[in-house]
């Protein structure tokens, strides 16, 4: 017997492609979630930057989920466009038949944690409902590692099966309201930032710096970064200060 590896098929046989970055005209929903400000005003100094291949291995598995979830529409579109409301738009990954937002993610957390703690996904989704004029909207969540080690009783699945769960989840108008004005906060914030060469505050989600798609740029601009520092240093703290300083210049909206 003899194998060979062929990791060059996986970017061959890839939906999404590290050499494809998904480009985007106006303000999305996903640049203002407040997940990572930086990143956003990166993106429209620097332009476009392919994220590594891990992170589109894991784009991959929340596409596959999502294609397994949803309705298919008729004429194949991969997302369903809405807006624009205050020059913001969001991709829908489906209009629900009974008439919601549907948005699938995945996620490594365990299928214990409560829904209510991934914030940054009803951001998302209550913009969602915004643009949309509802108050609900379906959830459906696929938990990669299941329950680790800690199974509640009664429960027919192993400590590492897939768990997928599928929620309504529901908000007050009020709720949609301020999660539009917050959203329209960060909007403002980047403008003024891109206006005044200032960077908002560092990403609010532990852990993502190291999905970031400027990461090659970041790392070596600061190279304590992150590294025994707790969560008050950031690698892309030098490019901010490099775009502050005028180093960096390109394209902006």
């Amino acid at each position: 017997m003899r194998i060979e590896k062929d990791n060059e098929a996986l970017v061959r046989f890839r939906r999404s492609r590290p050499d494809h970055a998904q480009k985007r005209e106006g303000w999305h929903v996903s640049d203002l979630t407040g997940v990572c400000l930086r990143r956003t005003m990166f993106r429209m100094v620097l332009g476009e930057n392919p994220p590594g291949k891990g992170t589109v291995l894991r784009w991959d598995l929340g596409l596959e989920w999502e294609d397994m979830i949803k309705p298919i529409p008729d004429d194949g579109t991969p997302g369903v466009v809405v807006g624009p409301r205050d020059d913001v738009v969001g991709t829908l990954d489906w209009w629900d038949p009974v008439g919601v937002p549907g948005e699938a993610k995945l996620t490594w957390k365990s299928a214990n944690t409560p829904p209510e703690e991934f914030w940054w996904w009803h951001v998302q989704h209550k913009a969602y409902m915004h643009l949309t004029g509802t108050t609900w909207g379906i959830l459906a969540v696929l938990y990669i590692n299941g329950h680790y080690s800690k199974v509640p009783e009664g429960s027919p699945y192993g400590p590492m099966e897939p768990v997928a769960e599928v929620y309504r989840v529901f908000h007050t108008k009020q709720e949609i309201r301020d999660n539009w004005a917050t959203l329209l906060g960060n909007k403002v914030t980047i403008e003024d930032g891109l206006e005044r060469k200032t960077t908002p505050p560092g990403a609010m989600l532990k852990g993502i710096c190291g999905g970031c798609p400027y990461q090659d740029k970041l790392w070596g601009t600061e190279e304590l970064g992150r590294r025994g520092m707790g969560f008050k240093t950031f690698p892309c703290d030098g490019l901010a200060k490099a775009f502050r300083d005028g180093a960096v210049q390109g394209i902006t909206r």
